[in-house]
């Protein structure tokens, strides 16, 4: 009896803990007994990181992993092509002579890899691989592969046909006797149709990811009679109310097998229904493992497992040559051209996150400025999610530009009345309240109606008292030393995302365009070079275009003053934060005998904490009780 109230206790300890048994050991992913290992090597949402650091992984240390790990898939859920100068440079080609060279066998596009234009996109999936060439040691790279660009859902505009490439098979072989074929798909979502300027995206569709999903599977199972089946999508796991969720996907085809998702910047593995999903993270925080356990005889799987790797993880795995010499090569060749001095600044430029999202800053008027002076507009707009870095007091270089700026946005002109201006003032001013709001409340997405679209602006001063009900904010408005008319006219110039902002600024998104001018971070970098340390880059440092007033309190916790950096940054599934650290490993699995996951927050913990304590004080009153018993037995 003894024996059993143990047992009991301790599988109970087990179940709270998310540990089962069969996996509590070497990383949770050894095969069960006659089953063979599918091991999937993942990576999203990398924004043009690339190189192995104290923060991130690197496409070396990537390399090493699948190869140590015996890799039968390397795959990216997307977002790889654009973000930092490494990638924007060069249009994506460096960053897709990296993904070659670690051999990704596929790539779903996000959002953001549309940044150069839908064509572009595709033609990075069909360049040829690079020559082999030899180190200083005569050692030779290996033959390179291309990857494949996946996605079943992206159709061409005119004739509703796949732009890219729906899906791709491949067979495993363990030995003479085992062989499995695995059918992998892509999928982005239709919400984020305009997260990239329409320019780009104006020769294709985004249909309905669902409809695609489960017509891609049917082709996967009973024509190409895939055993395993993988969705490799750029969607993510959203609350927000209309949005679609790779938890959508997963509920609606539960024939996926496995969900490699990217997008929201979060870290998980994750069980739906029998659908693991598993994302990284963001910026090379991690690069993640999951391991699909299938069953020759049966013809089944029998569980799933994922893990992430950190980079304190990936210290463990020998960076792999040949794509260390590849990183060596291109920033060789990059290096001429980002180390260019465009000007100087004695204090830092401010473009975090946390502080454009939530209020003015310097950098958002040094923008502003340069398109100002640029166009001759009469105001400047620039959303503060097409803010992507700081630049630091110094030298200011090309490459600190483009980093700020990756997207390859274009100037564009538009005439709107004063009474266009003001409403979108008031809704800029209520996106700002609702992201500083969900910033302090510690929430890890910013807000459905704000996140990104919040304005830095140019060309007025703008008080307004945040006490006020919306759309009464605003106290007043000055542009060019006279008060807003509403029935005036004026010039604004900002990017082209912003001027086709339909779902955030109708009022601008409809006016018709007067002029497009050159890339946003060229305007920014003639300005710096013109005006940096004269009279007026002084003044620009602290004279403020928006300021609170009023009787509403504190101040300095309002849009328009700085938010404090107490708290993790948060990210919006459209325009993402760039600061992300990484993420601690956790284990997570489907099937019979998966584990039922790790807590991850201090809430998960205390509740496992005091459930524990509750199982072994039963534990032990079942045994006192069963003592007594044999005591009284024994009398």
């Amino acid at each position: 009896m003894y024996k059993k109230i143990l047992a009991i206790t301790m599988a109970a300890l087990l179940f709270l803990a998310g540990v089962n048994p069969a996996f509590a050991q070497d990383g949770n992913d050894n095969p069960p007994d006659g089953t063979i290992a599918l091991t999937i090597v993942h990576t999203n949402d990398t924004h043009g990181q690339y190189k192995n650091s104290a923060s991130t992984v690197g496409f070396e240390k990537v390399k090493a992993i699948a190869d140590k790990e015996n890799a039968d898939l390397i795959l990216d859920a997307g977002d790889a092509f654009h973000g930092l100068p490494f990638a924007t440079i060069e249009q994506g080609k460096s960053t897709a002579e990296l993904l070659r060279a670690v051999g990704y066998d596929a790539v779903c596009p996000g959002n953001h890899d549309f940044n150069y234009g839908a064509a572009a996109l595709k033609a990075l999936g069909t360049e040829e691989p690079a020559v082999k060439t030899e180190d200083s040691e005569g050692r030779a790279d290996k033959a390179q592969k291309n990857f494949k660009l996946l996605n079943a859902n992206v159709v061409n505009a005119s004739d509703g046909q796949n732009y890219f490439q729906p899906y791709m098979t491949k067979t495993v072989t363990r030995g003479e006797e085992v062989s499995v074929k695995v059918g992998v798909f892509g999928l982005i979502s239709p919400d984020i149709y305009s997260s990239t300027a329409p320019e780009n995206v104006k020769d294709v569709r985004f249909d309905d990811a669902v409809e695609a999903a489960k017509k891609t599977v049917s082709k996967l199972k009973n024509d190409e009679k895939c055993d395993v089946i993988i969705a490799l999508t750029h969607i993510g796991m959203t609350e927000k109310e209309g949005m679609l969720s790779s938890r959508d996907i997963a509920k609606a085809v539960p024939e996926i097998n496995v969900i490699i998702d990217g997008h929201t910047h979060a870290q998980y593995d994750e069980v739906v229904g029998n659908t693991l999903i598993a994302q990284t993270g963001a910026y090379f925080s991690n690069a993640g493992i999951v391991k699909i356990f299938y069953e020759p005889d049966s013809r089944k799987i029998v569980n799933t497992v994922g893990r992430v790797i950190s980079p304190a993880d990936a210290e463990a795995y020998e960076s792999n040559w040949e794509v260390s010499k590849t990183i060596e090569d291109i920033e060789a060749r990059q290096k001429p051209v980002l180390n260019q001095v465009v000007g100087k600044t004695d204090v830092p430029l401010e473009g975090s996150a946390i502080k454009t999202y939530t209020g003015e800053t310097n950098l958002g008027r040094v923008i502003t400025s340069a398109y100002l002076e640029t166009t001759g507009a009469d105001i400047a707009f620039e959303n503060c999610g097409g803010i992507r870095a700081s630049i630091a007091a110094g030298d200011i270089t090309k490459g600190s530009v483009i980093g700020v700026s990756p997207f390859g946005n274009y100037l564009v002109t538009k005439k709107i009345t004063g009474a266009d201006l003001k409403s979108i003032l008031e809704k800029s001013l209520e996106m700002g309240a609702n992201n500083l709001k969900a910033y302090q409340e510690g929430k890890h997405e910013w807000p459905a109606n704000g996140g990104g679209s919040y304005l830095q602006i140019g060309g007025m001063k703008v008080a307004y008292d945040p006490a006020r009900s919306l759309d009464n904010r605003l106290v007043s408005v000055d542009i060019g030393g006279a008060p807003l008319d509403l029935d005036s006219t004026y010039t604004v110039v900002t990017n082209q995302f912003v001027a086709s902002n339909a779902s955030k600024y109708p009022e601008l998104a409809v006016k018709p365009e007067l002029n497009q001018y050159g890339a946003s971070e060229e305007a920014v970098m003639r300005y710096i070079t013109n005006h940096s340390g004269k009279e007026e880059w002084v003044a620009l440092m602290s004279e403020k275009n928006l300021k609170a007033v009023g009787g509403s309190g504190d101040t300095g916790t309002q849009p328009g003053n700085e938010a404090v950096e107490n708290q993790n940054p948060m990210t919006d599934p459209s325009e993402e934060d760039p600061k992300q650290t990484s993420g601690t490993q956790n284990i997570t699995g489907t099937g019979e005998n998966a584990p039922t996951g790790v807590f991850d927050n201090k809430a998960g913990a205390a509740i496992f904490a005091a459930a524990a304590l509750a199982v072994l004080i039963l534990g032990a009153a079942v045994f006192k009780h069963e003592s007594d018993y044999r005591q009284q037995k024994e009398k």
